[in-house]
């Protein structure tokens, strides 16, 4: 194992926050194996989500539902009550939940049939096909948004800076930034050492994969 390692090329931020049109595309899909922590700034608005309807094949982190944070896998749901600028962390996958270490809940699914997301993770939005079909949210803010499948880490968004001092994501595991897909341009926070550098790879299959393990039920 080794400590994450990071390019010194990349201006890290504290966070990345949409004014209502900046929205990022992951191109991910969710599944049954599928886990996700967000670590975001509490606004009121999805920071992660991709669904088919509200109550049907969800996963999301931070769905407004009566004021409440909603972190959603199919037609189960729970929730807490943070307060409007609370720095929070969030997981969601593989069957359990947690909210700032604590764990509020976790139900039983039933896998009688194969579940995938039949909408793509963007980032600061909701990604539907039916329901509320695709919405940017008014102020959400992300300060990491990690994404597992079958246990490793295949996406790691950091909040960062480019060359041009554009505000995107920094995507980790592969090295590219992940750049606006709306309009305008997003607001962010100040410089930053990312919590990722505090993480550790494991190597699998003869590959280094930054790796974050689910808390113990």
């Amino acid at each position: 194992m080794r400590k994450y390692s990071l390019p010194d090329g990349v201006h890290f931020v504290d966070y990345l926050r949409t004014s209502g049109t900046q929205w990022i595309e992951t191109g991910l899909y969710g599944n049954l194996n599928t886990g996700l922590y967000v670590e975001q700034i509490w606004n009121n608005d999805a920071a992660v989500e991709a669904r088919y309807s509200a109550t049907d094949r969800n996963i999301g982190v931070g769905a407004q539902t009566g004021g409440l944070l909603s972190l959603d896998f199919r037609t189960n749901r729970v929730t807490a009550q943070p307060t409007i600028g609370d720095r929070i962390k969030c997981y969601v996958g593989n069957f359990w939940y947690l909210l700032n270490g604590q764990i509020l809940e976790a139900r039983a699914l039933s896998l009688s049939h194969a579940f995938t997301t039949p909408a793509t993770f963007r980032l600061f939005a909701i990604n539907a096909t039916n329901s509320y079909g695709f919405v940017v949210s008014n102020g959400a803010t992300i300060c990491r948004a990690t994404f597992r499948q079958d246990g490793l880490v295949i996406a790691d968004y950091l909040p960062a800076l480019d060359e041009n001092d554009v505000p995107c994501m920094y995507e980790a595991v592969n090295g590219t930034y992940k750049y606006n897909s709306g309009t305008g341009t997003f607001l962010y926070g100040t410089d930053a050492t990312p919590a990722a550098a505090f993480d550790v790879y494991k190597k699998i299959g003869g590959t280094w994969k930054p790796y974050i393990a689910a808390p113990a039920l």
